[in-house]
């Protein structure tokens, strides 16, 4: 494979890599807005461990495309 289409290829992947961090970005907020708008410790604790659920997939999805 020549130099030109390996850069191509490193482009594109971290062109996608960002994307992808961008997306788990608003999820992030979104679960910190949840968090920050609800009181009751039960719901918090449900808020927390969705997140880390759907945080651990997302990101685990990255590294494997990695």
């Amino acid at each position: 494979m020549s130099k030109n289409n390996l850069k191509k290829l490193n482009d594109a992947f971290i062109k996608n890599a960002v994307k992808e961090m961008r997306e788990i970005e608003k999820k992030v907020n979104e679960y910190a807005v949840l968090l920050e708008n609800t009181t009751l410790d039960v719901e918090q604790e449900a808020i927390i461990d969705n997140f880390s659920h759907e945080f651990n997939h997302e990101f685990s999805q990255v590294v494997i495309k990695a």
